[in-house]
């Protein structure tokens, strides 16, 4: 993962030697993209990772409900909420894990991240705990 935009030299070292050199460039992600896991545990990490625009406020926010609702052509989960909200790094990525709770057990929830000034939403995740 990278710290910061912008074009980085990668080779890769293996007992038979060390590669040629390659340049990878990263670029911001615009729409903000959430990857989640689709099944989790209760008691266990469950992580959250996303790319976006660096130096925009985002929130992560969950919900139980699978409603939507379409606002200024973006779909919003509604009756969410909020479990990290702050800058992402450098690089625009940010990645949050946490322990899934007992009371998660049995359910489905959607994960999406909302940028900040102006409010651009990330796709939606879903994500099963069978138990």
């Amino acid at each position: 993962t990278p710290f910061s935009l912008g074009d980085v030299p990668i080779t890769v070292t293996t007992l038979g030697g060390t590669s040629n050199e390659l340049t990878l460039s990263y670029t911001a992600t615009f729409p903000p993209a959430l990857a989640g896991e689709i099944v989790g545990f209760t008691g266990q990490p469950h992580t959250w990772t996303w790319g976006a625009i660096p130096g925009k406020p985002a929130v992560l926010v969950v919900a139980v409900n699978p409603q939507t609702v379409v606002f200024q052509g973006q779909e919003f989960i509604v009756h969410y909420i909020p479990i990290w909200a702050g800058l992402p790094w450098e690089s625009g990525i940010a990645s949050v894990t946490a322990n899934l709770p007992a009371a998660a057990a049995g359910l489905q929830f959607l994960s999406q991240v909302w940028m900040l000034k102006p409010v651009i939403v990330s796709n939606i995740t879903s994500t099963w705990v069978p138990f």
